[in-house]
């Protein structure tokens, strides 16, 4: 049999059509009149309004609260009306000392070094075992090493002004040591058999740094209370507040004067003589 011969279709093929689709663009105007738009602002709008307010409201709660309990605060008029009936008293006390050091060292030119400093942490350092532990030791008393290094600092300068003053000789030295060895180094006499005593001359550098310690602070407070005699002082803390007639100016003239006459010469020279 003979084959079929299938005739292929010589007719061109349709191109199938694209569909494009045409996305409008978002114009302002449509935006604003936009239903959807208005009240997503709204919401918006009081979400923030919201957040505004309740930050505001707890940085009035932080910034101006001792503390605050169960959404209550507690605030800091009272906690600084209750810290100055415990301690007000005594911490100005102590600041007006510290003044009067500080005025007076200037006077006198007399500062601690930096090494000085340092050497004297580095003791305090040894003997509480150690810089883990001194830290601890400062966290309890809520000081900082920088609080340290200042109360360090005017107990330098204050021994520099108060030691020339003292008047002692080597028997009070000696004096001083035969009665105190034993507390002053008692690991040392806890070696000793029954009767017998330390060695002045093994001890007597350590046994004059301990008794010149004593008698500075022995004299420190007639030494300080002499200086409060002699200074203006007006305690707004224990008193009330003092207003003079160009106080202030008075005060500034005052104290350059002072300034002058600490130094002139002459001044020194009389004070001297």
């Amino acid at each position: 049999m003979p084959k079929k011969v299938v005739k292929k279709s010589t007719a061109p093929k349709k191109k199938a059509k694209k569909v494009q689709i045409k996305f409008k663009k978002p114009t302002w105007e449509g935006i604003k009149e936009s239903k959807i738009t208005k009240y997503s602002l709204l919401v918006l709008l009081i979400l923030l309004f919201f957040v505004v307010i309740d930050l505001g409201v707890q940085y009035l709660n932080n910034d101006y609260s001792a503390a605050v309990v169960n959404g209550q605060r507690i605030s800091e008029k009272d906690y600084y009306y209750r810290l100055d009936q415990a301690y007000g008293s005594a911490i100005v006390s102590q600041l007006i000392d510290e003044k009067l050091i500080s005025q007076k060292a200037q006077e006198l030119n007399v500062e601690a070094t930096q090494e000085e400093i340092d050497e004297e942490i580095a003791d305090i350092t040894e003997q509480v075992g150690g810089e883990e532990q001194l830290n601890m030791s400062l966290e309890a008393y809520n000081l900082t090493l920088e609080d340290l290094r200042r109360q360090i600092e005017t107990d330098i300068v204050t021994r520099k002004m108060i030691e020339p003053t003292l008047e002692y000789t080597e028997d009070d030295v000696l004096a001083f040591f035969e009665k105190y060895s034993a507390m002053m180094f008692p690991e040392e006499a806890a070696e000793l058999e029954e009767g017998e005593l330390l060695d002045y001359e093994s001890h007597k550098d350590d046994a004059s740094k301990i008794f010149l310690q004593q008698e500075i602070e022995s004299e420190k407070g007639k030494w300080i209370e002499d200086m409060r005699e002699e200074a203006r002082i007006q305690n707004n803390v224990t008193d009330s507040p003092k207003y003079k007639l160009l106080g202030a100016t008075r005060n500034i003239i005052s104290n350059i004067l002072d300034q002058m006459n600490s130094n002139d010469p002459a001044v020194e020279t009389e004070t001297k003589e």
